[in-house]
């Protein structure tokens, strides 16, 4: 399901209503956050660079190459840019910061990608110029850019069961088979939302 802080906009394909992603035109740059190495590879707080993988598949990337002296790999896709931080979460700001001034991009061209344990699993919302509510990789982004004035792309990692768990007792876990299908499954709908192609088998 897909939750909209701003009023969503929708186009109709032989009756069948699909959504379309609030985004301005002038949007450019896709930042994915998370952790580095093999110990946090497929955790849920990853689902931003789950999320900036399937994008950029759909984009027609192949492959990221890390930017020398730089803390993220870029990779140009056919319509957007992609940025995967290569930092710890909590020091986001650097790669945004990083990126953003080697790419020329304004803060309202870049879009962050990231993981949302304040929204069940699956769910994705989109926001722009609202606080970081206590996601850490977040709030290190706003101030290295001085604002929060950027677009963000909220994944949804909590399940119900976790209601009364704190985030920290379960972003860092491996993400389940099924929930990975939940997750890949919202991220595709990013991608259908932003008029991507699907990556034909």
């Amino acid at each position: 399901m897909l939750v909209y802080g701003l009023p969503a906009k929708y186009t109709y394909n032989n009756g069948e209503q699909i959504l379309q992603m609030p985004l301005p035109s002038k949007v450019r740059l896709f930042l994915g956050i998370g952790n580095p190495g093999e110990e946090f590879e497929n955790t849920y707080h990853n689902a931003g660079l789950l999320a900036l993988e399937t994008l950029a598949s759909r984009d027609g990337v192949k492959e990221f190459q890390k930017v020398s002296r730089k803390h993220f790999a870029r990779a140009k896709g056919n319509t957007f840019l992609f940025i995967r931080s290569l930092t710890f979460m909590n020091e986001s700001g650097i790669s945004a910061e990083e990126a953003c001034a080697l790419f020329n991009i304004n803060p309202e061209e870049l879009v962050v990608l990231h993981d949302e344990s304040d929204l069940s699993l699956g769910r994705i919302q989109f926001a722009f110029g609202k606080g970081p509510a206590g996601h850490k990789g977040v709030a290190s982004i706003a101030q290295a850019l001085g604002t929060n004035d950027f677009w963000r792309i909220r994944i949804g990692i909590r399940k119900p069961e976790e209601l009364r768990r704190k985030a920290s007792e379960f972003v860092l876990s491996k993400i389940s088979k099924g929930d990975k299908i939940l997750l890949s499954q919202a991220c595709e709908k990013i991608g259908d939302s932003l008029n991507l192609p699907q990556i034909k088998a």
